[in-house]
């Protein structure tokens, strides 16, 4: 009897434990997205999203953030310093994104496996957060920036 009351505990307390991961709760800051990337201060001001699809026929947004006043009708490439991902389409925690941070003309930077959060999504914007921290290489300078953001779905 004592046995089946032991187990019984310790599954009712396996049970009732759970990480951050599972309830949702991330741990990235829900302030406006801001920080370091490649080595310039960079505060969210703006960006765009549009659709696309995966190399797996998925549909997807492609998310692209700055600092700087955007709409629509800008083109990405025009942005000093922009941060860029493809998320699928739907609101969820996806932990294998591959962040691209990119400063002027330079190479952009491939950050493999990253976390982002889409915590909501309409027909005509997405709102997210993410986090990044990366330090200096010979390829690029660090970047680290956390928190949120909203964008429209451009057509």
């Amino acid at each position: 009897m004592r046995k089946i009351l032991s187990i019984t505990m310790l599954c009712i307390f396996l049970v009732s434990c759970s990480n951050d991961e599972d309830s949702g709760e991330i741990g990235i800051s829900d302030q406006p997205l801001t920080g370091i990337l490649q080595g310039e201060s960079f505060t969210f001001v703006d960006g765009k999203s549009f659709d696309t699809i995966t190399f797996d026929d998925e549909e997807a947004l492609n998310i692209n953030l700055t600092n700087v006043s955007a709409t629509c009708e800008d083109f990405i490439g025009d942005f000093d310093l922009r941060i860029s991902f493809t998320v699928p389409v739907g609101v969820g925690v996806y932990t294998d994104i591959n962040i691209v941070d990119i400063k002027n003309d330079e190479t952009p930077f491939n950050n493999l496996d990253r976390t982002v959060e889409i915590t909501s999504l309409t027909e005509t914007e997405v709102s997210g957060k993410l986090k990044l921290e990366r330090n200096s290489n010979d390829i690029a300078e660090g970047s680290s920036f956390e928190g949120s953001f909203t964008v429209p779905i451009c057509q």
